[in-house]
């Protein structure tokens, strides 16, 4: 009798634990939940990316232009 309690006591135990992990495990829904968040943030940081990189392209167009808008300045001012 004995041991069949041993027996009993562990297998207890043993679902205890299968519990705990079933408790922790993520579901396909939790899965599927973050995926589409991964595919937004994805989105998100292309988009960021190709704005950032138009403003980078305005910026230096202004850099160029101000330095023309100088370099006609002084040809005025020199004639």
């Amino acid at each position: 009798m004995e041991s069949m309690e041993l027996i009993l006591k562990e297998l207890q135990t043993l679902n205890e634990r299968v519990q705990k992990l079933e408790q922790n495990m993520a579901t396909k829904d939790d899965i599927h939940q973050l995926n589409n968040k991964l595919d937004a943030i994805t989105t998100q940081v292309t988009l960021h990316l190709n704005q950032d990189r138009t403003l980078n392209d305005l910026s230096q167009k202004v850099n160029d232009h101000e330095m023309d808008i100088r370099l006609l300045k002084r040809m005025i001012a020199t004639n």
